[in-house]
Order: C-alpha cells, then structure tokens, then sequence
C-alpha cells in the first residue's frame, strides 16, 4: 500500500508541472468468479476464474480462504478441500471482490481414493515398500540423468534378443490388490547402440511446463508431466507411456485389478514431452 501511495503521490507532482493526465492506474470496479457455490468431498480441487471489469484494470488478484482449516486456495485460485466444514473463498481485485462459498465433506465411504504416495504404502516390484531413486538412462537422444523416479530398469532380470529386460508389475497397492505394468530393457544390441527403453508406467516426482517451441526434450522431460503439482496437490504420480513394443505384456500402460472394482474418475495431466510437440512459445 505504501508503494501505491508513494507512486500516486508522484504522478500528481509530475501532473501538476506537464501535461500529463495523471494517475495510470485503472482500478476494478467489479469482479465475477465462475462459481459462487460448491460442494467438494475431502482431497478434491476446485479451479475458481475471477474475471474483473473493466478488463484493462491494472490491479491485481488476491486470491484468500477465510477458513484455511476446512479449504485453501493457491495464488491460481486452485480450491483444495482439507476438512468437512464450510469455507468462502475470495477474489479481490483492489477495493471489490467476489466469494465462492465451498461445502466440505468427507470422501464417500464407498470409494476408496487412491494415490502414489509413500503414506499410501505402494510396493514396488520386489515387493518393498516403494522408494524413488535417481537413475541414468542410456541413449543418445532419451538419455541422461533423473532423479525421484522408480522405472523398471534395476528390475532387469530375463535375457532376449534385445538384451536384458524387466516386464511385470513395477509397483502395487499395498495390498496387492492394484498393480501397475512395466516394461524396460537395456536395448543393448539395438543397431543404434546401447540404449534403454520403457513403456508401460513409471513413478515420478518432476513436473515442468518448460516450452520448446513444439520439440520435445526426452533427456530432460523424460519422467516429466506437464503440470505444478500432482492430483490434489499430490508430489508423487505416474507416469504412462505406449513404447511400441507389442511383444511384450506391459509395454502398453496396464493398470490390473484382483478383483472387480467401480474407477469413479482419474486424475490425468499430459506429459511434459508429449505436450512440447503441440507448444509454439519458445523458452
């Protein structure tokens, strides 16, 4: 505040001596969220657009919860239920704003909510509980090295005509009940050299929304996807990707159910390299 004061107080002073019309700024008059009421169970997200008029209003978004234990909202106005209870979330664009009024309950007991992270107890395939690693893939144009990634690659065990390779389930729920396919190999008599190769899901904690202009940058972006923040603020995600492959189980993403289950929604992100190939805004 004392920065707007100061800078109105100058643009006066300059008024008073020049032609200058005066004060640039161009304060908003009113503002319209696109949801004034919503009811979200606990763990769901809420994307809230404030839209100002006029239009060329120079203020800026203020996104608050006047509640934080029962919602919060980020500075995007991205909603995240905490607790059962009652939250208004509020856009305030200098002197007017606009609230949302968010109705927080408990998940539906007939759901049961699943996620990567370690909390959740997930198994990787030699059946420990699941811990993400750094790993170096070989190659020239997917190659280089990852971090907070569980691949297939240090399961390696059966030999075939590629080299070594893994081809199973790379991480479960921790009863079992869930698992997640994987495939990998080391490619190492590819006629292109030494190489690795995934396909199927990985488990991963990088995101970037780095642009390059429509070309994809697998030895960076490779365990990557294209977002701030996994489901419900989640750090931990995975990662799906058809290698091509079609010899093999699970070089196509296979999710795999013991027993019949009801998928009430997913989660899904694009990932960061498929995304590159569609982006045209350069670095």
């Amino acid at each position: 505040m004392k920065k707007l004061l100061l800078f109105a107080f100058a643009a006066c002073a300059l008024a008073a001596c020049s032609d200058d019309d005066g004060d640039s700024r161009v304060p908003a008059t009113a503002v319209v969220l696109d949801c004034t009421e919503k009811e979200l169970a606990v763990g769901e997200t809420l994307q809230l657009t404030a839209t100002p008029a006029p239009a060329n209003t120079t203020d800026d978004v203020v996104w608050s919860s006047d509640a934080e234990e029962f919602a919060t909202v980020s500075e995007s106005g991205l909603v995240t239920a905490v607790a059962a209870g009652t939250a208004k979330i509020s856009a305030t664009y200098g002197s007017v704003s606009a609230t949302c009024t968010v109705h927080v309950s408990e998940p539906d007991p007939e759901f049961e909510v699943i996620s990567f992270e370690t909390s959740e107890g997930m198994l990787d395939a030699a059946e420990m509980p699941v811990e993400l690693r750094d790993v170096t893939i070989a190659g020239d144009w997917a190659g280089g090295d990852f971090s907070k990634v569980l691949c297939g690659k240090e399961y390696m065990m059966d030999e075939d005509f590629n080299g070594t390779y893994f081809d199973g389930l790379l991480f479960t729920t921790a009863d079992k009940k869930i698992g997640f396919g994987s495939y990998f190999t080391d490619n190492k008599y590819s006629s292109y050299g030494a190489s690795d190769v995934w396909g199927g899901f990985v488990l991963s904690q990088n995101f970037s929304k780095r642009s390059n202009g429509g070309s994809a940058d697998y030895s960076k972006d490779g365990f990557s996807a294209w977002a701030t923040a996994g489901a419900n603020a989640s750090a931990t995600f995975a990662i799906a990707y058809d290698n091509g492959y079609g010899v093999y189980n699970y070089h196509t993403p296979k999710v795999e159910f013991t027993e019949p289950r009801k998928v009430a929604y997913l989660y899904l992100a694009n990932a960061t390299v498929a995304a590159q190939y569609t982006s045209r805004v350069e670095n």
